[in-house]
């Protein structure tokens, strides 16, 4: 294995965030351009009960992978820790155990899901007008489970070593095919729900295989790996420790918005089809938030391994009033151009009324979330994912379904579900903010 990896342990701090982080705000673009393109193909090109099908069954998809998805966070974690150690078979190591348990896992949730769709929407209150074509897409998507797992396990071990340009490369590889494959069966052969998630599993297959290609490429994989691929129990046991909690954290969330879908779907398919929208058109702020959290997590995972507590306190602040900068860009756009930005994904006007009430709502407040994000990325990073997900676990699941309950029963109508989302961040914030504060002081004595 190569020993020469990308560092952000030494520097301009600014620069060192910009550099890294830049690729990400343009792969969290073209995430969200991958991830809409079967809003916008089902909304526009078949219906609008399409439309409500994607969005029901969308969240319930993003729950069950959340948790791999977090697993691979303490993969990022615990290389970004190896890589400030200069520990290069650590490395190596961590990358196999990693792909290996992502795969079985992967085969695991694609049966689990096949096996159960019909009953979880039943169970999240999905219109039975949507129920058929939900479940189609369902079962579809969870055919890209595996590839998508290896794309998120491999782009998090890449950009853990400092190199954050190669995932968005493959990004906008995927992403451009999913377009292509969504335009070929929902317009050419008018296959419906049933095109778009197709279009998502080849487009998910091909950024997998590009990934594990370039692992075997920079020697964090090689041939002889095939042969001896075993779980490593000493380091799986240290991936669960820092995955885990972000996994059942990343769960958490999304389970608080199936909680929110289950109010949202007892106001019928229009309800469903404006927060599915708004959902996807939120992505274009949130993806952006996230990305520079990633950046903040490794930034500090990096110089944790090597010991530089005063350069993540500053770092952490630079990424804050980055992340605000760019959230107030991109409300401030979306809130402009509101009801433009809405027709994208449908084309129903009193869907689109119902989603600009919800908009005007959350979108002021979104700069609580970066925030949240930053604060919560650098404490992560610096390996306090326990904590991390204990303030999630609070604020962002049991008090947003406490206020849910609240306002159910002061009949508040379905755009006031959305108001438990800034009250919410801001909670989360300042937690977080309290927390890293006293964690990163004591550490310069």
């Amino acid at each position: 294995m190569s020993e020469k990896r990308n560092s952000i342990t030494e520097g301009n701090i600014i620069r060192s965030l910009i550099i890294f982080a830049l690729p990400l705000l343009g792969g969290s673009l073209i995430q969200q351009l991958y991830n809409t393109a079967d809003m916008i193909f089902a909304g526009r090109f078949v219906s609008k009960e399409a439309a409500a099908a994607v969005g029901a069954s969308g969240l319930l998809f993003t729950c069950v992978i959340g948790l791999l998805t977090g697993i691979s966070v303490g993969v990022g974690i615990l290389i970004s820790h190896k890589t400030g150690a200069k520990d290069y078979e650590g490395i190596h190591n961590t990358v196999k155990t990693s792909i290996f348990f992502g795969t079985i896992s992967g085969i695991v949730l694609t049966a689990g899901g096949l096996i159960f769709s019909e009953k979880l929407l039943t169970v999240m209150n999905t219109p039975s007008e949507i129920m058929d074509e939900s479940a189609l897409y369902l079962k579809i998507y969870f055919l890209s489970m595996i590839p998508m797992i290896i794309y998120n396990m491999g782009s998090g071990i890449i950009r853990s070593s400092g190199n954050s340009k190669l995932p968005f490369c493959i990004l906008v590889a995927g992403g451009l095919l999913n377009i292509i494959s969504n335009a070929v069966f929902v317009i050419i052969f008018g296959m419906g729900v049933a095109g778009v998630a197709i279009a998502t599993l080849i487009s998910q297959g091909i950024t997998a295989i590009l990934t594990v290609i370039f692992l075997f490429k920079e020697n964090f994989l090689n041939l002889s790996d095939l042969k001896s691929f075993n779980l490593d129990f000493h380091i799986l046991s240290k991936i669960i420790h820092y995955g885990l909690p972000a996994g059942i954290q990343s769960m958490i969330i999304t389970f608080s918005n199936i909680v929110v879908q289950f109010y949202i779907n007892g106001y019928g398919s229009d309800a469903v089809a404006a927060y599915a929208s708004y959902f996807k058109l939120e992505n274009f702020v949130w993806l952006p938030i996230v990305s520079i959290g990633q950046a903040i997590t490794t930034f500090t995972a990096q110089n944790t391994g090597a010991r530089n507590y005063e350069r993540i306190r500053k770092g952490t602040l630079v990424a804050t009033f980055l992340s605000i900068g760019v959230t107030a860009i991109l409300t401030g756009i979306i809130l402009t151009f509101s009801e433009i930005s809405l027709e994208i994904f449908i084309k129903d006007v009193e869907v689109i009324a119902l989603g600009k009430k919800i908009i005007f709502i959350t979108f002021p407040f979104y700069w609580l979330y970066s925030i949240l994000e930053t604060f919560g990325g650098s404490v992560r990073g610096m390996g306090y994912s326990l904590t991390s997900m204990s303030i999630i676990i609070g604020s962002l699941c049991i008090m947003r379904i406490f206020l849910l309950m609240g306002l159910s029963r002061l009949d508040t109508g379905f755009q006031g579900i959305a108001l438990v989302y800034p009250v919410t961040w801001f909670t989360a914030a300042i937690l977080f903010v309290l927390v890293f504060m006293k964690r990163v002081t004591p550490n310069y004595s």
